[in-house]
C-alpha cells in the first residue's frame, strides 16, 4: 500500500489534507491524523472509553464535558505485525506510547478484521488549504464550508472479504438503512482497509457546542466478542 492520503475538496476545488495512511513494512498499517493548520495535530481531549456489543454501537453518545485535556502532539498510529497497537506522540518522556493495546492475533494476509475507526471532521471551513501538490495515490472527498464528514473504516488482511463482514456491520448499525453512499478500497500484499462515508449538516446548536478539531474513534475487538472504543479530539 503506497501512502495514501484523503482530502476535503472545497467547491472551488482546494484540497484540504485531512487523514494519511501507509502500509511501510509488511504486515504493518500507520495512521495519521492532518491538523486543523496542517502542522502535527495536537491531541486535545480524550473521552472515557466504552466496552459495547456490535447491536449497540450506535449508541454511543460523547459529552463533550467527560471528555479529559491531553494536548499532546500526535505522531501517528500504528498497528504492527505482531498485533499491538499504540499512538505515538512526539514525546521524548516516558509517555510518548501511549493508549498501548495489544490483539489476539498477529497481522497477514489471512488476519479478520483488526482494527475500526469512525472520524467525524470539523467544519471544512475550518481547515487550512494545503501548499503541496496531492501525489497519487489520493482521495478526495467533495463538501461545502459549513458541511463536516462523517467515515467509518475498516482493515483486514487482504483475503478476508471485509468488503461484505462491513456492509453487515453498517446495515445492523444502522437498523437496515443505509449509512455511507460512497466507499474506497485500499490494498497491499498483505492488508486491506474500505472506507464509508457521508456528509453531515449540523445545526447552529451543534455548531456551538462542539469542540474545534477532528473526532476520531478506534474500534478493537476484545476477547468476549465485544468493542473497545477509544475516542480523542485532534486540532
Amino acid at each position: 500500500m503506497k501512502p495514501t492520503r484523503l482530502y476535503l475538496q472545497k467547491t472551488n476545488n482546494d484540497l484540504l489534507p485531512l487523514l494519511w495512511f501507509h502500509n511501510n513494512k509488511v504486515n504493518e498499517m500507520l495512521f495519521g491524523i492532518y491538523g486543523l493548520t496542517q502542522k502535527q495535530p495536537i491531541l486535545t481531549l480524550e473521552f472515557p472509553e466504552y466496552i459495547l456489543p456490535d447491536n449497540e454501537l450506535d449508541a454511543v453518545r460523547y459529552n463533550y464535558k467527560e471528555a479529559n485535556v491531553v494536548n499532546k502532539q500526535l505522531d501517528h498510529i500504528t498497528c504492527h505485525s505482531d498485533g499491538k497497537f499504540h499512538l505515538k506522540t512526539i514525546n521524548d518522556s516516558e509517555d510518548r506510547y501511549i493508549h498501548q493495546l495489544k490483539s489476539n492475533l498477529p497481522l497477514g494476509p489471512s488476519v479478520p478484521i483488526f482494527f475500526q475507526f469512525q472520524i467525524i471532521s470539523d467544519l471544512v471551513a475550518n481547515y487550512q488549504l494545503t501548499n503541496i501538490k496531492p501525489r497519487d495515490p489520493y482521495v478526495a472527498i467533495n463538501l461545502s464550508d459549513n458541511q463536516c464528514l462523517s467515515m467509518r473504516g475498516a482493515f483486514a488482511g487482504i483475503d478476508f472479504d471485509l468488503k461484505n463482514e462491513m456492509g453487515q456491520t453498517l446495515t445492523a448499525i444502522n437498523k437496515g438503512n443505509p449509512f455511507m453512499q460512497h466507499a474506497v478500497i485500499l490494498t497491499s500484499n498483505s492488508l486491506q482497509g474500505i472506507f464509508f462515508w457521508q456528509t453531515i449538516n449540523l445545526s447552529e446548536d451543534a455548531k456551538k457546542g462542539r469542540p474545534r478539531g477532528t473526532i476520531a474513534s478506534f474500534m478493537f475487538s476484545t476477547i468476549d466478542n465485544k468493542n473497545l472504543i477509544k475516542t480523542f479530539i485532534f486540532e
